[in-house]
């Protein structure tokens, strides 16, 4: 699917993305038949080229999302809108027949067979014969060490650069979201599990095999993710209590891990922070973020009112000497820079040049910035195109072919 279908799709399923995990029953009713009668099994199918996905079921009823169209019949491929009828959040279709979604394990159907997940970043079908789909609204880069990680809005994720310790050989399962650590990375599955590879020899790949997760994030030896109750989990080195000392009765909406120190914003949008406060990096800003990150022994955020501000350690180049403005988007730590982006898609840097990832940020606009901890930085055009530039000594800044 394109970036601009994509988009459109990411707008006409607004209503059903939200940031947090939503588990519904889809059930059509009306004179075409509910796809939810008791042996009508559900499958789902994906049109890349007319950029649809239809629920469609064997008494011959079916209902058809489509990027492009919005308020049309749910048959012969033609679009249903989303709208919102009462409490419910409803895919309403002209030729009568409705998808009724909400958190009800029911509906307006009968043993309706498959189920809509929404998450922070995309949403899942899964039908009771097996087929199921996962759209992300967004690819999403990270950076690790001397690694790269790419996520693609099918969940799958691929990875270049240093791989002597298996980082760059990624899950074959489908993420929703995930993290890159030093020389490992974990990620959240569609089942809303954790997965991790790469170097395990400090547990940081040994993530908990129970609960339910949202989020994670990874540092130099160690992760922490969200909990579904907002509770931060952590596992691997605990020297400095950036694991243990999770704060537990404390609800983040997002997490960073560093190399001996773990912060998370909370629902009030301040920040907290555990484990090794060195240069000051346990102890942030006293102001409200709407976005954090960090790397090494420093961290920087964007404010609410869309500033930066850093804390943490200062070495060299000054990494703590933001650029100006108030417009910034997207952030992303190394261990002695930073890069964010502003509303215009303009990339700013700042920090160590030595790798020359100051002075060769690419122009264009773009929606998204990764930075490593050895001096290279990765992103995501408008277009969809990924672009690194600065230290390629492991291939990290390498794009590989098939992207």
């Amino acid at each position: 699917m394109t970036l601009e279908g994509r988009n459109r799709m990411k707008r006409n399923l607004s209503k059903l993305i939200v940031p947090a995990i939503l588990v519904a029953t889809v059930s059509c009713s009306g004179e075409q038949g509910p796809p939810g009668i008791s042996g009508s099994g559900c499958s789902v199918i994906e049109d890349a080229e007319e950029e649809t996905i239809t629920v469609r079921c064997a008494n011959g009823s079916q209902a058809t999302v489509s990027a492009g169209k919005t308020g049309t019949p749910g048959r012969d491929g033609i679009s249903c809108s989303v709208i919102q009828r009462g409490n419910d959040q409803v895919l309403n279709c002209s030729d009568g027949t409705s998808a009724v979604i909400n958190g009800n394990s029911g509906g307006s159907g009968d043993g309706s067979s498959c189920e809509i997940k929404t998450f922070e970043t995309g949403f899942n079908i899964t039908c009771s014969d097996g087929t199921s789909i996962t759209k992300l609204d967004s690819p999403a880069i990270n950076a690790g060490g001397a690694h790269t990680c790419y996520l693609d809005t099918n969940g799958k994720a691929t990875c270049w650069g240093k791989n002597d310790m298996g980082q760059s050989q990624p899950t074959t399962q489908r993420l929703i979201t995930y993290d890159v650590g030093m020389n490992h990375a974990c990620g959240i599955t569609d089942a809303d599990q954790i997965v991790c590879w790469g170097n395990n020899m400090m547990n940081q790949a040994t993530p908990p095999s129970s609960g339910s997760y949202s989020h994670v994030s990874c540092g130099g030896n160690h992760c922490c993710a969200l909990e579904s109750s907002g509770k931060a989990a952590c596992w691997g080195r605990d020297l400095e209590g950036q694991v243990t000392n999770a704060p537990d009765a404390t609800s983040f909406f997002s997490l960073i891990s560093m190399a001996k120190t773990s912060c998370g914003l909370q629902l009030d949008n301040t920040v907290v922070c555990w484990g090794d406060n060195s240069n000051g990096i346990a102890s942030p800003s006293s102001s409200t973020f709407t976005k954090i990150h960090g790397c090494a022994s420093h961290a920087c955020g964007i404010t609410t009112s869309g500033a930066i501000e850093c804390w943490g350690a200062d070495w060299p180049g000054n990494q703590n000497t933001t650029p100006p403005g108030d417009d910034y988007i997207d952030i992303s730590v190394g261990a002695n820079n930073g890069c964010a982006i502003n509303r215009s898609g303009q990339i700013s840097c700042w920090g160590d040049d030595t790798r020359n990832l100051i002075s060769n940020a690419p122009s264009g606009v773009f929606t998204s910035i990764a930075l490593g901890g050895m001096g290279h930085a990765c992103a995501i055009s408008f277009t969809g195109e990924v672009v690194c530039w600065g230290n390629n000594e492991m291939g990290q800044s390498t794009v590989p072919s098939s992207l």
